[in-house]
């Protein structure tokens, strides 16, 4: 499965060699990077409209990079994920964000680095909406490497990380192919969500785009019609 859908994005590519301010290797070039990236969020900046109004205690939120070590309390892991659980309303199952069709496809599994969690042992869990529980996948320890080299420093201050696995059997059979792309949406709402969770909980968090996750994903045990989309690390911080 996860061969035939680079497949569908491998062609992109090609398009984007003919955008104009495309250069090879960007995203390996800090100075490149800086500059495409100020354009990008500049790019409205000499435009007017109505002012509104800025409401009062707007939201903060902020990307960390390096964590505290002290270690996460149990409290805050608990809020942060149950802000993704699933209840009962009219006798019908809700959960605290949207998802296409009702489906929610996207599993979450949370890795939880030991000494790092006050009354959970370090492990790779998978988590369970309707029990609002961590169920133990396995004891197995994730290298730093399975990151590509700018991020192993994030990844190694995290308190925990949590993976995003779109799962094709519980979406694509009502959506076809375009059950991928629902499924990438609602990874963006969930990542929303736990980004606005932790920042209510007191912890920082840095949303990782990719990884090299071939060298983890036995430790997953997933199926070939499960794929791993993105990750989340998560951690205290000092502001």
């Amino acid at each position: 499965m996860l061969e035939k859908i680079n497949d569908l994005f491998d062609p992109l590519d090609q398009e984007a060699e003919l955008l104009s301010d495309w250069q090879e290797d960007m995203m390996y070039d800090p100075e490149a990077t800086e500059k495409f990236v100020k354009k990008s969020l500049c790019r409205h900046q000499e435009k007017r409209g109505i002012p509104l109004q800025t409401p009062a205690g707007d939201f903060r939120r902020k990307t960390v990079r390096e964590f505290s070590q002290e270690p996460v309390s149990f409290a805050a892991v608990s809020a942060v994920l149950s802000s993704l659980r699933c209840f009962q309303e009219n006798g019908k199952m809700r959960y605290f964000y949207p998802s296409a069709g009702g489906l929610y496809p996207i599993d979450i599994y949370v890795y939880v680095k030991e000494g790092r969690v006050n009354g959970i042992s370090g492990g790779l869990y998978l988590y369970l909406p309707m029990q609002n529980a961590l169920m133990l996948v396995s004891s197995e320890e994730i290298p730093a490497r399975a990151h590509y080299f700018g991020n192993r420093s994030i990844f190694s201050s995290s308190a925990f990380s949590l993976y995003l696995v779109y799962d094709c059997e519980s979406s694509m059979p009502k959506y076809n192919g375009m059950g991928l792309y629902y499924g990438i949406l609602d990874a963006g709402i969930i990542l929303g969500q736990i980004t606005a969770a932790c920042v209510a909980a007191h912890l920082g968090s840095c949303i990782i785009g990719d990884m090299n996750f071939s060298l983890i994903k036995e430790q997953f045990g997933l199926s070939e019609n499960k794929v791993y989309l993105n990750c989340i690390e998560v951690g205290g911080c000092d502001a």
